[in-house]
């Protein structure tokens, strides 16, 4: 679509008569798609519940339209040796069938919370949902909004320990 909407904004600068007609064109072709508008819905529910996370959601159209969460509960420059696979609760999530009216939610990593070196300190509580939009947006606001926060809550002391622990011996952070 955005390709289409190049191609009219050349042809509307080519003949300036047309200008006029083509600009709503142009507009609703280069507008954020309905994925993309429910990816930003998702994005802004998870950083409301947690702002100091890093947080990365995508639409993908490609093959099979899904929306691809990346959540981390540490920022990045906290992840022991910046490696994202080191954050204590590094989670992917996927919603399937964006495209249908009911849509499918799963984790595909993330289901437990890790402390020093690995250590598995809880589970978080998470279970695949199958419904329409509203409901997958209620199941994601459950599990951000209650589950990991209770999770995270039970275990913070832990936490606490495992980042000032990486804090202290992080090479990075010596110079």
């Amino acid at each position: 679509m955005k390709k289409e909407a190049r191609e009219l904004t050349k042809i509307a600068f080519e003949d300036p008569s047309l200008r006029e007609d083509l600009l709503p064109i142009i507009e609703k072709l280069s507008s954020r798609s309905d994925y993309d508008q429910f990816a930003l819905e998702v994005e802004d529910l998870i950083r409301r519940h947690w702002p100091d996370s890093e947080v990365k959601v995508q639409a993908q159209t490609r093959h099979k339209p899904a929306i691809f969460i990346v959540f981390t509960l540490w920022k990045k420059e906290d992840w022991p040796n910046r490696i994202i696979n080191n954050d204590p609760l590094h989670t992917h999530i996927w919603i399937w069938d964006i495209d249908q009216p009911i849509h499918n939610l799963e984790i595909s990593l993330g289901k437990t919370l890790s402390g020093y070196n690995g250590k598995t300190l809880g589970k978080t509580g998470w279970r695949n949902a199958k419904g329409d939009r509203a409901k997958v947006l209620r199941t994601l606001d459950k599990y951000f909004g209650q589950k990991l926060k209770a999770v995270v809550a039970a275990y913070q002391e832990e936490l606490d320990e495992a980042l000032q622990l990486y804090r202290d011996y992080d090479l990075r952070r010596r110079r």
